[in-house]
């Protein structure tokens, strides 16, 4: 049987070993090296066996769901599934919202605090609308004079699609929205227009 040396003498050239603190050089193996040389495969062999023996689900990185029990991915059947429900961001789903004659009185979309993920605003009119959007109860909003937090601008006989998806815009007390001839006042449109909503 060959020996450790004239095994590794074969493929040794200039390589280099990094193992641990153990540097070999490149070159030959002689007397000098060739204790490194068998300190290092020693090494190689320890890691190898260490690799061997670590438990693979200690790798994966833990996951709570919104209950705080914790899923492991390894041990859901090889199935992410469950990953994939806990971490959607509409749960069940977005709820949908439609008006097809949104004009200036004070319009509730959610009655309470929430999120909007997509609006869209259609304006049949032959002039440019407004949609306003207030963080306030609809009965405390005074259109024209309540200070919109968010405002989308309609063109003539168009569409726009605001699309906040993944992120949403935040409302904490209601979703109350208006439609007006300009961006802050209370002029009615002389045709509603046609609001479209998701939210949760």
């Amino acid at each position: 049987m060959k020996s450790l040396e004239e095994k590794l003498s074969r493929n040794v050239g200039s390589s280099t070993f990094n193992t641990g603190a153990v540097v070999v050089s490149s070159g030959a193996i002689t007397e000098t090296n060739s204790s490194d040389i068998k300190t290092a495969v020693e090494k190689i062999d320890d890691l190898q066996g260490a690799l061997k023996s670590v438990d693979t689900d200690e790798l994966i990185t833990r996951i709570t769901d919104s209950a705080g029990t914790e899923i492991n991915p390894a041990k859901e059947d090889g199935n992410l599934a469950t990953v994939k429900t806990n971490t959607d961001p509409f749960g069940s789903g977005a709820t949908p919202f439609f008006d097809s004659d949104g004009d200036n009185t004070a319009q509730v979309l959610k009655a309470g605090a929430g999120k909007l993920y997509k609006i869209t605003v259609e304006n049949p009119n032959a002039a440019k609308a407004y949609l306003q959007l207030f963080d306030t109860a609809a009965g405390s909003v005074v259109v024209g004079t309540t200070v919109p937090v968010y405002v989308i601008p309609v063109f003539k006989e168009s569409a726009t699609i605001d699309d906040f998806a993944g992120v949403g815009l935040k409302f904490s007390t209601a979703i109350t929205y208006a439609c007006t001839t300009t961006a802050t006042g209370s002029s009615d449109p002389t045709t509603g227009l046609t609001v479209s909503a998701g939210y949760i």
